[in-house]
């Protein structure tokens, strides 16, 4: 059996030889990924818990290419991040194509979404870690593709700090790679947070992927999805239309500028985001104003008009402390 420990060939053709395999057993069912079946599993060789990822055969059709999982061990092979799920291995046994990853013991972000409204510290928390993970991926020239709640996982640790990480690479591609636009636009993404020009056809970037995860940070600090409506179409059409209510209004809460930092992930054209995603890091740790020349002409309009989004974004984790201090004071 061929593991990802020996120097690996990021190519989808070279597949492992088969061979019946005794390492892994399958203990129980974890859930559905966007591909395949996700279980529990125990490593015998070396006595550890892992999550494999199975699909049959037989369940390979034109819209899924045979090696759409090898690609997936891949890609999350040549990512080695904390804030992204590890790979340990890859087979083919008994008609099933298997990817042998860590094992996270915690619970997707669309739980706690649906839990409680996000404070301050925790969405502080959640954006630190998640550009983490989207930076390492855009350095490798990875576009996700899927960012949602269901891709993101927290992992409680009791004696420190939370972790979360980025999972389910399984629609994910090499910038380089071509991407067929009728299949980007019918296979790609959760419509909830898929970028509006998705809709019109075009295949998945960064910059897609950067609108993705503001829909998640919207969520997050709302409670609801971004874009709203009572049947796909509807949905569809609000993204189209960035028929988006201004986060203020949900959460007067919060400071504008954040509000504003949202939705300049949230812009309708793909060139008015932040690009790359190290953009969006600098600027939540920036000691400077948000510089004019990057946001777009509504957050331009916005700033100019004496709100607070000249209150820094590099003030996040101080605010956090003061908030906290005052409320210890009252």
């Amino acid at each position: 059996m061929k593991t990802l420990e020996k120097p690996i060939c990021l190519n989808p053709s070279l597949r492992p030889p088969k061979k019946e395999n005794q390492r892994y057993i399958i203990e129980g069912a974890l859930g559905k990924g966007g591909l395949g079946v996700v279980s529990r599993g125990h490593d015998t060789k070396l006595d550890r818990k892992v999550a494999i990822k199975r699909l049959r055969l037989e369940h390979v059709d034109n819209s899924i290419p045979p090696d759409t999982l090898l690609r997936e061990a891949l890609m999350l092979a040549s990512l080695n991040h904390p804030n992204i799920v590890s790979v340990y291995d890859f087979y083919e046994e008994d008609r099933e194509i298997c990817i042998v990853m860590e094992l996270l013991e915690g619970k997707s972000l669309d739980h706690s979404c649906g839990e409680s409204k996000f404070t301050m510290e925790q969405f502080s928390e959640l954006v630190q870690q998640t550009l983490e993970a989207l930076l390492a991926a855009y350095s490798a020239n990875i576009v996700h593709g899927d960012i949602k709640p269901q891709n993101i996982v927290k992992i409680d640790n009791p004696h420190g700090r939370d972790q979360y990480k980025l999972l389910d690479f399984d629609q994910s591609h090499f910038v380089d790679t071509k991407i067929s636009p009728a299949s980007a636009h019918s296979t790609y993404g959760s419509i909830y947070y898929m970028a509006p020009e998705l809709f019109e056809g075009t295949a998945p970037t960064h910059a897609s992927d950067i609108y993705s995860m503001g829909a998640v940070y919207y969520h997050a600090l709302t409670g609801q999805h971004p874009c709203q409506g009572n049947t796909t179409i509807e949905i569809m059409a609000a993204h189209l239309r960035h028929d988006i209510i201004p986060l203020n209004e949900l959460r007067p809460d919060l400071p504008e500028w954040l509000g504003q930092w949202v939705h300049w992930l949230l812009s309708r054209k793909p060139t008015e985001r932040p690009r790359p995603p190290r953009a969006v890091k600098e600027f939540l740790h920036s000691s400077t104003p948000a510089p004019q020349q990057l946001l777009p002409d509504t957050l331009k309009r916005s700033a100019n008009t004496g709100s607070d989004l000249n209150m820094t974004a590099g003030t996040l984790i101080k605010t956090i402390k003061s908030d906290n201090l005052t409320h210890a004071q009252a």
